[in-house]
């Protein structure tokens, strides 16, 4: 099961590097939060999307960033392991 949380989020910093297991590029924003710090991955158009000290309401599922005040939205960004349910609608 997956967990989703939304609350207010102060962007503190950024990362990106490569995966060692997949030698991807990886992107992640870390964030100050009531429950403290946390770094959350994004998608790479997000990560230079926002700057630090963006401020704004943080909604994220697991690791992963779902969408950040008005600069990173959901709708933007489907999350990659969702299934591809489309040829019910044929």
């Amino acid at each position: 099961m997956q967990y989703q949380e939304s609350l207010q989020a102060l962007l503190i910093n950024k990362k990106k590097g490569i995966s060692y297991r997949t030698q991807k590029p990886i992107f992640q924003l870390v964030f100050q939060t009531h429950h403290g710090i946390i770094s959350l991955d994004v998608e790479e158009n997000a990560f230079y999307t926002v700057m630090i000290r963006y401020s704004g309401l943080l909604k994220y599922e697991d690791h992963r960033v779902l969408s950040f005040g008005p600069w990173i939205q959901e709708t933007m960004y489907p999350y990659p392991n969702r299934i591809d349910l489309s040829w019910l609608n044929s």
